[in-house]
């Protein structure tokens, strides 16, 4: 009994298995069209490139009952960053998106200036464009190259 107990445990070893539930890649793009009545705004939509893949979008009323769009990402690093935009954003909304952290100064991308909020004790980051009616946010627990590498990836108005 011990020698077939041994046999199968030599068996489960050697038998690849995944590390994790694989998850389909989203189209985007797909996702986004038809949005506009919806949410009060065009919601953008990135083309970050090779090793990006993007897990999952939503169109939703959200806190304070801004429509928002998200679109989640996981970096070629194995990061996460969303982009998130809320038509007339309030502070209340934007703090959820950040868990509440804290002004940290502001970013520069691409001629774009982003307040950045952060939560350090949850090593996540968050840059914030407040243009007119849309917030739009780069939210996530990746490096702050990661971010600069999705906002340049995403047209905004």
């Amino acid at each position: 009994m011990l020698v077939v107990g041994g046999f199968a445990l030599g068996l489960w070893a050697l038998v690849p298995r995944q590390s994790g539930i694989p998850q389909p890649a989203v189209d985007v793009a797909q996702a986004a069209s038809g949005l506009q009545d919806q949410l009060g705004f065009a919601p953008a939509v990135p083309t970050p490139g090779p090793g990006w893949t993007a897990t999952s979008t939503s169109a939703e009323a959200g806190v304070d009952g801004v429509q928002t769009w998200r679109v989640n990402y996981s970096t070629p690093k194995g990061s996460w960053v969303s982009l998130v935009q809320g038509r007339e954003a309030t502070k209340k909304w934007e703090g959820v998106q950040v868990i509440d952290g804290g002004e940290q100064g502001t970013a520069t991308v691409d001629g774009r200036t982003f307040v950045v909020r952060a939560r350090p004790d949850r090593q996540l980051t968050g840059y914030v464009l407040r243009d007119g009616e849309v917030t739009t946010m780069f939210v996530g627990k990746a490096s702050r190259a990661e971010i600069d590498a999705l906002v340049r990836a995403t047209p905004l108005g």
